[in-house]
């Protein structure tokens, strides 16, 4: 049987059975909803969607001792530079979280990361699909709760849970959900090559200038791994860009200068999407908070 198949077979089980117990659970009757508060609330939401994601987590440590297995097996043939290959995945997954096998791997350790790499896709679409009926429940918490507080003219705290709320509707303060296609691996392309994971597409990423601080750069990401640099003066330039390891990783830079990916700039982004950090690929510009937002036309 193969390791796909054993995957598979396992945290299908395990996922169904998490998702039924932390929906059912979350699940509570209107006595026990008079008596919850904001905190209560969002604690319980974090505890079963902490529940629902436990088969991703579990599925990297199965995988870590996939690898090891390898290694053992490598190790024992001789094998110094299967060894060291093997030994280098371990350390990255276990330091990175995610994969970093290169194409020229052997075969035994490239199927191994590829059967991750589908069985972790698999994992990620059903989670995300079982978030869904989780955080509507608890959006019908916080509306209930905003409307006996008010009730109550307790409004400061109704105005706390509104904002909650109003968070939740937005989808930037579950920052597990984005994070969760950021753990599926993709490779960069080629540059200028345009990634179905690209978040940035008709958003800008404004920083501060490297020596005038009071000056912002703007840099607005379009189709096709174009992106558009707006400097001092408000002058705009032709840029390009890449997806990185990640969907939460890019790589900007100007072809015009000569620059390619590996000198150009990379943007880090937060889990939520929202913001993230900006420094130069090899080094010279200091790391540099940065705004998202969508691109005005």
């Amino acid at each position: 049987m193969t390791h796909s198949i054993l995957f598979r077979r396992f945290y299908n089980r395990v996922l169904s059975t998490f998702a039924i117990l932390a929906i059912a659970s979350f699940g509570i009757q209107a006595q026990e909803q008079n008596a919850a508060t904001l905190d209560s609330l969002t604690l319980e939401f974090d505890v079963h969607r902490a529940e629902l994601m436990k088969p991703i987590a579990e599925l990297k440590q199965i995988y870590q001792e996939k690898l090891n297995e390898l290694l053992d097996e490598v190790t024992a043939a001789g094998d110094l530079k299967k060894a060291l290959a093997v030994k280098a995945e371990i350390t990255d997954f276990a330091s990175k979280g995610r994969t970093v096998v290169d194409e020229g791997a052997f075969p035994e350790l490239k199927r191994l990361e590829e059967i991750l790499v589908e069985a972790q896709a698999q994992r990620v679409n059903e989670v995300n699909e079982k978030m869904v009926p989780l955080i509507e429940v608890y959006q019908a918490k916080l509306k209930f709760l905003q409307k006996r507080l008010t009730q109550e003219k307790k409004l400061e705290e109704a105005v706390r849970v509104q904002s909650v709320l109003e968070k939740v509707e937005a989808g930037i303060s579950l920052p597990d959900l984005p994070a969760l296609a950021a753990m599926e691996k993709k490779g960069v392309g080629e540059e200028g090559e345009e990634s179905e994971k690209d978040m940035m597409i008709g958003k800008t990423a404004s920083f501060a200038h490297s020596t005038q601080t009071d000056s912002i750069i703007d840099v607005k990401f379009e189709r096709d791994g174009k992106a558009t640099w707006v400097g001092l003066g408000g002058v705009a330039v032709e840029w390009a860009y890449s997806v990185g390891e990640t969907p939460l990783i890019y790589y900007f830079w100007s072809p015009s200068q000569g620059a390619t990916k590996d000198t150009g700039f990379k943007l880090e982004l937060e889990a939520d999407g929202k913001a993230g950090t900006v420094t130069k690929v090899r080094g010279g510009f200091p790391v540099t908070e940065a705004k998202i937002s969508r691109s005005r036309r």
